[in-house]
């Protein structure tokens, strides 16, 4: 199950204000969708995404019924899933709001093995950030602090505290804050998010000094075997440059998180559906 689809995500979600819904599938089980009224209009649109059975016709029907649903934006997460797409003649897109692909690392194998996964460069650069040392933040105070350098470090979309906070309440112990600091400064930090024993690579942010020293490849590893020694199966980088959209923007931390070794994953093109 994708981190999409888990409860806990849902639960993120409806404190930012989408209704969450499951809608029953042919096999039985269930796909989660989330739903957004547009103000001042008594129309919706809905998404659901990295979904991996086809719903049931008529229970998304009434669904969409409910809530005024007009537009709907779907991203498969297989073949079977995109075959739903087009056989409802949904229009496909070369860009969703979720990247096209993906590397994950198998945390099953022995660490030696991990290790010598990742490339020699990166290994290098990990030894060479000794002096990185790396916390785990659980805290709230300190979570305001972390944030705080994240606003001022990170690059592209950083969201607001209170969303950090929701995402933190509504999952608990599996969203995971890490941070490393250089002489008690922090300088690099990820947030990881847990589902069905993987963990996703949701957001990390490095300053100047922090590249130098090489502190987000140390925060990397340590956030790796701190997953295996919880039990976690593997690691998902979310998201890498996708040659059927290529962005020259993303080939820089591309190429950062392929130097960990892992799977390069192919996710199916994103759909568009009206009413």
């Amino acid at each position: 199950m994708d981190l999409r689809q888990c409860r806990k995500y849902g639960a993120f979600l409806r404190r930012q204000g989408w209704k969450v819904e499951r809608v029953k599938t042919k096999k039985g089980n269930f796909v989660q969708v989330a739903i957004k009224k547009i103000p001042m209009l008594p129309i919706s649109i809905m998404k659901c995404q990295r979904f991996a059975h086809e719903p049931e016709g008529r229970c998304l029907n009434q669904l969409k019924r409910k809530h005024g649903v007009i537009y709907s934006i779907w991203e498969p997460a297989n073949d079977k899933a995109e075959d739903y797409c087009i056989r409802e003649k949904m229009e496909r897109k070369e860009s969703g709001y979720l990247p096209g692909a993906s590397v994950v690392v198998d945390l099953r194998r022995s660490k030696k093995e991990i290790w010598l996964g990742v490339s020699k460069d990166t290994r290098r650069v990990i030894r060479k950030a000794s002096r990185v040392e790396v916390e785990q933040i659980t805290e709230a105070k300190k979570r305001w602090l972390a944030w705080k350098s994240w606003q001022q470090f990170g690059r592209g979309y950083v969201p607001r505290y209170q969303a950090f906070e929701n995402m933190a309440k509504s999952s608990g112990k599996d969203t995971v804050m890490v941070v490393g600091r250089d002489r008690e400064k922090i300088v690099a930090g990820e947030v990881l998010l847990i589902c069905e024993k993987k963990a996703y690579y949701y957001y990390a942010w490095t300053s100047q000094s922090g590249r130098r020293i090489g502190a987000q490849a140390k925060l990397v590893w340590e956030g790796m075997m701190r997953m295996k020694e919880r039990g976690v199966k593997s690691w998902d980088f979310e998201g890498i440059d996708d040659n059927r959209n290529p962005r020259k923007s993303w080939v820089g931390f591309s190429h950062f998180k392929m130097n960990f070794g892992g799977e390069r994953v192919i996710y199916p093109l994103s759909y568009r559906q009206w009413f």
